[in-house]
């Protein structure tokens, strides 16, 4: 993310299963949502280690919506990752 001047990143389309984070072995923390019985759908948003103390929350609506919270400065951002799909799935 660093290389290309990103500051948080949303993804959709990850196949991933289940809702959650996690940290990756560069420190970013990735918050994800998908469904739990298969590997289709999901989405994600991966926020740098330098603002991992900003998070507030998060909240994982459905494999096709997530959610962030986060406090910049005397700001809070509110930040939703979704996955549309152009034909039904």
């Amino acid at each position: 993310m660093a290389d290309h001047n990103l500051s948080v990143l949303g993804l959709s389309e990850t196949h991933w299963r289940g809702k959650g984070h996690f940290k990756t072995t560069a420190g970013n923390v990735v918050y994800f949502s998908g469904p739990g019985n298969k590997s289709t759908n999901g989405v994600a948003i991966i926020v740098p280690s330098k603002l991992n103390d900003c998070v507030i929350g998060y909240n994982t609506i459905d494999d096709r919506i997530i959610s962030l919270k986060m406090r910049i400065s005397t700001n809070t951002l509110h930040l939703v990752q979704v996955y549309a799909p152009t034909t039904a799935t």
